[in-house]
Formats: C-alpha cells, structure tokens, sequence
C-alpha cells in the first residue's frame, strides 16, 4: 500500500480483484468506502476478468504487477481511480503503467499524485529502470500528467501517444 496527503493507493489480492469484478458495490462496501463510478466499466471488467485475474492467479509470487491498484481519496473515503502495471518488467527492466479515473473526479490532480506516489514507490522498492505509458494523443489531461510526472514523449503506437520515464538505477 502506498499513501500520500489524500489518497492510499492499495494493490488488490486475488480474492479482492475477483470479488471488486463481481461485485463491486459490494466490495467498496466491505472497505467502507464508495464504490468507483466508472473504473469497473465494460472495458475494464473485461481486462480484470481475461488479464488480470488469470495473470494473477499464475503468478502469486509477484502480485503487485499483476494486479489493479485502486485509489482511495481519504477524505471522501471513495474509490476515485485506479492504476495497474501491464505485468512483469520486461528485459531491460522496463514496465508498463495504465490508469484511469472517475470522471467527476478528472482535473483534480488526483492521478498526477497517485502516478508521482508510484514512480517514487518504484525507485525505492524495485530495480525497476524505466516506466512506459500510452495515451491517446487528444487526452490532454493525460498527456499533461505524464510530463509533470517528468515522462518524456517517445514516440507514436497505433495513433497512442508514447511516455517513458528513466528513473535512477540503484
């Protein structure tokens, strides 16, 4: 788990993810926080359900890449977002990132702080050397977070705007 002033970024068990995919409301419920409006969408559910879940349960030993971390606004005590690692870093230690947050809570810095609280969780608990991230090229709030958390734009994928971030070796 990680927290800063207003937000506990929690990475999910197993049983959570599960239990978040099929019931939601309950499971903020258990949490005794609100539920998130949109992160379990269609698109989302179906990532959780046929990516994460069985990546997930096929690699115990390394959950916290494997799973989706929700962001909980402390003073709301909501869920407002969430963030996951595209699995495992790959050869040169690079990782992939993907996050998404509730639409009446956009344009309030909340992922700006999540993403800076990661990237800072990263170079101190991992030998993680670089971090990649994708973006539609009109997602101007996106675009924006990613280069105030200090990602340089490398490049295009299939219309994507591509981020990568180097962080300090150890």
């Amino acid at each position: 788990m990680i927290s800063t002033d207003r937000l506990i970024i929690k990475p999910l068990s197993l049983e959570e993810l599960q239990w978040h995919s099929t019931s939601p409301r309950d499971f903020a419920r258990s949490m005794s926080v609100a539920t998130s409006l949109t992160v379990i969408d269609t698109e989302t559910k179906d990532a959780i359900d046929n990516v994460l879940l069985p990546n997930l349960a096929k690699n115990p030993d390394n959950p916290l890449f494997w799973t989706m971390w929700i962001i909980i606004d402390t003073s709301k005590m909501a869920i407002i977002g969430a963030f996951c690692f595209h699995g495992a870093p790959d050869e040169n230690n690079e990782i992939e990132i993907g996050y998404g947050t509730d639409h009446i809570y956009r344009n309030q810095r909340y992922m700006t702080e999540a993403i800076s609280a990661i990237v800072n969780w990263l170079k101190d608990n991992t030998n993680i050397r670089s971090i990649k991230a994708e973006t539609d090229e009109s997602n101007i709030a996106s675009v924006r977070l990613l280069t105030n958390n200090g990602f340089t734009r490398i490049g295009t994928n299939n219309a994507l705007a591509v981020f990568r971030l180097l962080l300090n070796s150890k």
